[in-house]
């Protein structure tokens, strides 16, 4: 699973009763400025059964990916059984998201697109 984009992506909410964290690149509206049928819609992603977060609020473009290599011992002494290390990199820079499972996805607004 690697998903990438040069899109700006935010920590939009994170719910600890549910383990849930969703960042978030906002959809435009035709007559904003830098509006693109690329930005008609927002991308999410959601991490489900989270236990560790270590994330910026802002990600000007993003990468995602499941961690098999080279996780820092800081990183490992959090994970439980089941869960899995993603990585979430931006500028440079690599931040880990412990979580149960990982879902991507488009929507415009209130529906998922596709």
């Amino acid at each position: 699973m690697n998903f990438t984009s040069d899109r700006t992506f935010q920590l939009w909410s994170y719910t600890p009763g549910h383990s849930f964290l969703l960042l978030r690149s906002n959809m435009l509206l035709e007559g904003d400025d830098d509006y693109t049928e690329k930005r008609s819609y927002n991308i999410d992603i959601e991490f489900s059964d989270v236990t560790y977060i270590e994330l910026p609020n802002i990600f000007p473009g993003i990468s995602v990916a499941k961690a098999v290599t080279d996780v820092p011992e800081r990183i490992i002494s959090h994970l439980v059984p089941g869960n899995k290390v993603f990585t979430i990199g931006t500028n440079s820079e690599i931040y880990y998201v412990i979580g149960g499972g990982i879902t991507i996805g488009e929507t415009d607004g209130l529906r998922k697109r596709g």
